[in-house]
Formats: C-alpha cells, structure tokens, sequence
C-alpha cells in the first residue's frame, strides 16, 4: 500500500534546494546593492492644471476621447492608426477577443461550475431525471412551482442517492456488492477514488479519509435541502441533447451562485461528495469544472488558426504590404494604327481573377492566362510588376447554392504574363510561381487551408514545401497531385533566373502566350 506524502515534505524535496539558493543569491545583491541617489529614481508625471499628475498629450500619446473614445490607451496591444482594417483582420481580432473573454469566464467558472457525469441506462441516472422533468411539466400546467426544474432535478438526483445508500446498509446482499466493487470499507466507511492513469481506471485515493456510513446520510439530506433554496442552482443541464435512450455518459454543467443563502454549505458539501465511491452506485460522478475551454470555443480556435496563408496573403494586397496600391491591369481596345484606349482597368490589390475551361477536362495555368489575355478586349498588365497575385475561379453559384469546379490544372513553375507597351502591343514576362494556396473543401464558407511554396534558389530542381496548421513542413518532390485540383490562389513573383531560363521580356502578338 502506498501513502500519500506530506505536502509541505514534498514541497521541500522538489523545490527546498532552489528556495535556499534563490534567498541566498537575493542576500547577496541586498548587501552589495548601493543606494540609489535621487538622480537615478524615476522622474514623476508633470503635475497639470487640476493638481493631478499625468502625461502631456503629445506625440503618440494622445488624450483619451471623454465620450468613450479612450484614446490611444489601448491595454494588451499598441494603438493603431493605419485606418479602417480589411474583414478578415476584424474578424480575427473579434475571434482572439471571443477567446480571452472565453478564458476568464471558465476562471471564473472556478468558483461555481462542476460536472456531473451520468451514466445511461438502467444502471445510471438519465431514465429517472427524464421522468421527473415530465412529471414537473405536467404539474406546472395546472399550478405555479416554487422550485424552479434544475433544483428539482438535482434535489431527486440527491434523494434517489440517499434513498440506495440507505437499502444498502439494511440489504446484506447489495453490501456485499459494493464491498465487492471496492466502494466500502469492511467497516463501513465509504472511500475515495481518483483516475490512475497508469492503470487506466479508478483507485482508491489513499490521501482522502474514507467518510462514514451515518455522515454521507446526513450530508445527502442537507444536499437535497439545500439545492432547493433560492438562487441556489443557477443551473444544471446537459451539455449537448440527450435522450431516454442515450447510450453514452452524459455530462451536466452544475452551476451554484456565489452569495446567496445557503450557498457556502452546498460547496462544501460537493467537495465531500466529488470522489466519493457511493455516488457510483447511481452512476453519478462529480468533479470542479476545470480550465479547458469549450467546444463552441475549441471550433473557434480551429478557425482561427484555419486564417493561415490564404486569409493572410489576401488581407496582405489590399493593405499595401506588397507596395501594388498604384499598380493595375488593362483591358484595351485599339482606335486605328498603333493607339488604343483603356476601356477597363483594375488594381492588383485584388487577384485577377482566371477562368477554366468549364468542360470538366483539364487545364493549364498558361492557358488560363492567355485566356484572360484573348478576351474581345486584349487584358494585360500596365507594367511587369514584381509581384501578382492570382485567382482561379473555381466556384460558381446558382438556385442550389456555390458549387466547386475540380477540374485538373497543370502549374508549372514559369509562365508568361501579358505586358502592354504601346497601344495594343504587348510583351511577355517571366514569372514564377512562388506559393500556392489550396483551399480543400466544397463549400466558399468552410473548408480548409494549406500552402504549397517553392523553395528559393531551386530551380531547375522542382523542390517545393507543404505547410499546414500545426505541422512540420513537408518537402516534395514535385507538385502534389491535390494542389491540381484544389488550388485557388497562386502568388507569382517577377523572374529574375535569366541565365538558366533566357529572356524574361519578350515581344508578344495578341495570339497565345505559350512558346
């Protein structure tokens, strides 16, 4: 039999030795620390005009708004004066908002909050709470209930414990069961367990006095008294929907109030209950609701982090990072000799937007461009940009909702963009394929992403790493067969490799890009 150790005995055998050597060392500094002159001290704030100190309004400092503005005096980050942020900023900002407001409500949930778990079927609780919610309802149709359902529920949970703790003790059979079962001493005393995870299953807590016979009675009936009184239970539900017939444990979230009368004995009652063996005997455990968030916040979290490189890279465009603010494409037509209008344009601070086929047979990204580029009005870039930032339009949308074209499209490293010079002549430029972004899904509000980069300085080696949420990037070879037929957007970076791949700004008619 193993004994529990002493806290204190255990403190001072992990943490003695630091303690002694970490007072030591601040002796040390106490005795050859000099005083400080008034020279060194901190200055003080200015005092103003009210007699109060504070800080002069200058520079980045900025007064707070008296209607509500605040100022500058942002706590947990900077202030930002870069103006209106793009949707998906805001919506992550919102989301990491969601998450620490998440974070102190379950620390604050530590005062208050516990779980019960319930077994299903007959050997557990669910049956009987499902009746005596039925029963509750039927009798508030006729007659105002005093007790609202969640203390009633949990005052029969009490009293259907309390009821078998007794038929066991006047039922040698059923005692002999659970002494069987490891729940009760030969004395009869009731002991406690907690989780071995060595084991995986459920021991006896050598480091708990076992609770007698006549004092788990008593405290069941002040538990079942006490859940009845007012503002006591706040709530006790099912975390998710159950049924009469539910297969699997069930969890409910109790949780007590914090000033009300009566309030301070029932925690101290589920603390003598949390562990205790004779609640197993109507499938009923108990424990303090802990630290980890909840599942509505866990799926924010996994959408949050689902905002990587596609999110990332087209909120990046429209807030100039990449310096195209200025930069466009053209769409021209010609007025006779070697003039031409512009009769469409549009900044790069938005992908341009690149068609399939539509027949369901595969593709080339170069012949999506030169598509683009063969339109009744010729399309091309004003000049031979560093970066560009493309879009394969993959979804459509119709009476049934967006649909997903999958058809196969070959990407090869280099391909050939339009340039205008004058009027309708158009050059080709080099560029090369740096990142793919490849959304995995069917659906334009949900799904998945993952990026596909090429590693800098491999051509001609064809060498490319696969990033994804929390994992290792992974190198490749040559192109997954996946990024074919979920790539979605693709960034493209001027060429500069001329010695190995030849000119990178070529005369061009406005017939096909493609060599």
């Amino acid at each position: 039999m193993s004994f529990a150790m002493d806290p204190d005995q255990e403190h001072d055998e992990l943490f003695g030795s630091l303690v002694a050597k970490q007072a030591k060392d601040f002796g040390s500094a106490l005795l050859e620390a000099t005083t400080k002159t008034q020279d060194v001290l901190p200055s003080k704030s200015p005092r103003l005009d009210n007699g109060k100190r504070g800080r002069t309004p200058s520079g980045d400092n900025q007064p707070s708004n008296p209607f509500g503005g605040g100022g500058n005096r942002q706590r947990g980050g900077k202030g930002d004066n870069r103006g209106p942020r793009s949707p998906q900023a805001i919506l992550k900002v919102m989301g990491r908002l969601l998450l620490r407001q998440e974070t102190s409500i379950q620390i604050l949930k530590q005062n208050s909050a516990w779980d019960v778990y319930l077994q299903p079927g007959a050997q557990g609780p669910l049956p009987l709470l499902f009746r005596a919610s039925e029963t509750y309802r039927a009798e508030a149709k006729t007659k105002r209930m005093d007790c609202p359902l969640r203390a009633q529920l949990l005052n029969t949970l009490f009293q259907t414990v309390l009821q078998c703790i007794k038929n066991i003790k006047e039922s040698p059979e059923q005692l002999q069961a659970v002494q069987n079962r490891g729940w009760i001493t030969g004395d009869g005393r009731w002991v406690y367990q907690r989780w071995d995870p060595q084991a995986q299953a459920l021991a006896v807590d050598e480091g708990r006095t076992p609770l007698e016979h006549q004092e788990l009675v008593t405290l069941l009936s002040l538990m079942a008294q006490a859940v009845r009184q007012r503002d006591v239970v706040h709530r006790f539900n099912a975390t998710y929907p159950i049924t009469v017939d539910q297969r699997n444990t069930a969890r409910f979230m109790l949780e007590i109030g914090l000033r009300a009368k009566g309030v301070g004995d029932v925690w101290i009652g589920l603390e003598a209950l949390q562990g205790l063996a004779a609640l197993q005997v109507v499938g009923m455990q108990l424990r303090r609701d802990g630290l980890r968030r909840s599942s509505l916040a866990e799926d924010l979290q996994k959408m949050l982090n689902e905002l990587c490189a596609g999110c990332t890279i087209l909120w990046m465009f429209p807030s100039g990072c990449f310096g195209v603010g200025s930069r466009e494409w053209q769409a021209r037509l010609g007025i006779g000799g070697t003039q031409a209008v512009t009769v469409d344009s549009g900044y790069l601070t938005s992908p341009i937007i690149l068609h399939l086929r539509g027949d369901g047979g595969d593709d080339t990204l170069q012949g999506c461009i030169d598509r683009w580029h063969q339109q009744a009005h010729p399309h091309g870039l004003k000049e031979a940009y560093p970066v560009v930032l493309m879009q394969l339009a993959r979804y459509s949308f119709g009476a049934d909702g967006a649909s997903k074209d999958r058809s196969g499209i070959a990407i090869s490293q280099r391909v050939f963009l339009p340039v205008f010079g004058r009027g309708l002549t158009a050059f080709r430029a080099t560029y090369l394929v740096c990142s793919i972004i490849v959304h995995h899904g069917v659906q334009t509000n949900a799904g998945h992403y993952t990026s596909l980069l090429l590693e800098p300085g491999a051509l001609p080696r064809n060498n490319y790493w696969g990033t994804d949420d929390g994992k290792a990037a992974k190198s490749y070879g040559r192109m997954p067969k996946c990024v074919e037929r979920d790539a979605y957007v693709l960034i493209l970076i001027r060429c500069r490799f001329t010695a190995a791949m030849g000119s990178t700004h070529e005369p061009l008619s406005c017939g096909s890009l493609a060599r």
